[in-house]
């Protein structure tokens, strides 16, 4: 509340973008329009992504913004859809010869979400193709994308790391500009879930999408939901575009996810906090409906192993020693705790070389010198990723 006026506080940006994507969307428009907000509005939209899929659903409501908040609107959805046809094209060509070598694959988030709930290019802003694989499949996935002309990304800290402790790893199309293909071999970042979430899980029940001139397998409705939730929390529920995914995901297949079924696959994978945190997050910027009922579904999420990680997750790059100490030890599993810390604290020579190129005598000490002043300032470092990305596994 205002104090001094005794009024409530204009609502957010984001909370007004979120509203305008529901069935209140006469009603947001009306604030925007009372408080003067059009500008703000738009610019959040913009930055989520979300600029064609807030233009589409005003102009469904028959609510046209002023001629230069449209303008905006469309000069950005445009874009985004030329980018977008981009990306989907020169990945098709590369995903193609996955299918042609009989390789199984998904799509995951974006890439996926583009022809099954956001129905044109234009709704849905994607930096990049998500492309979930079988653990088997690493090396064959790796040899066909190499010979396809794709790059790797950085290697990460052992050759080992992708699949056995990372749950991806990146490649770039032969294309100027090339296109990212985030291939994870797990669903999740966190080793907590690499663990605790077979690499099986999403392989249930899949279905098939269009991608372009391919369909290709994507994970049910249920499958979806968890994996979308999970995302949004490992995050730390910061970006729009991602909670407008889920909330989207839900109202377009309300009547074929069980929240029972949700819930047990929540339990057996052992992510009711993430999937909690990120619904009840969605229901506070889109209101109830179907979330509520999953929602209500869904265990407590209580263990704090699970609480830690979530907390760490978003912060991986800038606190990379609170990181390697929290995912140590709130994952299961001695081994696997044992093999994670060696592989981080003992990297292999290939990544220390891509760390500290000069080659001389003793270069792999200064290496680990240098690997360890880098770790040490990184919560001073003002271009930390926004996304979070490892800062251990990642090549500085």
């Amino acid at each position: 509340m205002n104090r001094s006026s005794g009024t409530s506080a204009p609502p957010s940006p984001r909370a007004l973008v979120a509203r305008c994507l529901t069935g209140e969307v006469q009603a947001a428009v009306n604030d925007i329009r009372r408080r003067g907000l059009w500008e703000y509005v738009v610019s959040e939209a913009c930055d989520a992504g979300l600029a064609g899929a807030l233009l589409d659903a005003l102009r469904a409501a028959d609510c046209e913004p002023p001629e230069g908040s449209g303008s905006a609107l469309e000069a950005h959805a445009e874009h985004v859809a030329e980018a977008n046809a981009y990306r989907i094209s020169r990945a098709a060509r590369v995903l193609a010869r996955l299918q042609a070598e009989g390789v199984p694959f998904m799509l995951l988030k974006g890439a996926a979400l583009i022809g099954l709930v956001y129905e044109r290019p234009g709704r849905r802003a994607m930096t990049d193709i998500d492309v979930l694989i079988r653990v088997g499949d690493a090396r064959r996935v790796d040899e066909l994308l190499t010979a396809a002309g794709c790059v790797p990304g950085p290697g990460l800290v052992r050759e080992d790391f992708y699949p056995r402790f990372y749950n991806e790893r990146e490649y770039f199309t032969p294309d100027h500009p090339p296109v990212r293909l985030d291939v994870h071999a797990r669903p999740f970042r966190p080793l907590r879930y690499v663990c605790t979430v077979p690499p099986e899980g999403l392989w249930e029940s899949p279905e098939r999408a269009a991608f372009g001139p391919l369909r290709v397998a994507v994970p049910g409705p249920e499958d979806m939901l968890v994996h979308l939730a999970v995302h949004h929390a490992c995050h730390g529920c910061a970006e729009l575009r991602w909670a407008c995914d889920v909330y989207l995901w839900l109202e377009r297949y309300a009547d074929r996810i069980d929240p029972q079924r949700v819930a047990a696959r929540c339990r057996r994978w052992r992510v009711s906090l993430a999937v909690r945190r990120s619904l009840q997050h969605v229901r506070d910027l889109f209101g109830p409906g179907m979330v509520d009922a999953v929602l209500e579904s869904l265990p407590p999420g209580r263990h704090l192993g699970e609480r830690l990680v979530l907390d760490q997750a978003p912060h991986d790059l800038r606190r990379p020693l609170r990181g390697l100490v929290v995912h140590t030890l709130c994952t299961p599993g001695l081994s696997h705790r044992l093999g994670y810390l060696g592989a981080v604290l003992f990297p292999g020579r290939q990544h220390m070389g891509q760390l500290y190129p000069r080659r001389h005598p003793g270069w792999l000490a200064v290496a680990h010198l240098t690997r360890a002043a880098r770790l040490l300032t990184r919560p001073f470092h003002r271009d930390n990723e926004p996304d979070g990305r490892a800062g251990f596994e990642r090549a500085p």
